[in-house]
């Protein structure tokens, strides 16, 4: 899940999980039940578009044939 942190996280909130890697304004790929909680706790936004620009300045994949 692509989620772009919007509020600095409180490390007393969520003692169980180490936070510190992620920044205001940086956007991250991370499992969906984490990006849940940060979305849900209002310290991160769902990436919507985020994925097809990352996408299209990516290499090309081949398609397979079958």
């Amino acid at each position: 899940m692509l989620v772009r942190i919007v509020k600095r996280l409180d490390r007393d909130e969520l003692d169980e999980l180490d936070l510190r890697r992620f920044k205001v304004g940086d956007t991250y790929d991370v499992a969906a039940q984490l990006g849940m909680l940060l979305v849900v706790g209002g310290y991160a936004e769902v990436g919507r578009g985020f994925e097809r620009a990352e996408a299209a300045d990516g290499p090309r994949r081949k398609k397979r044939s079958t």
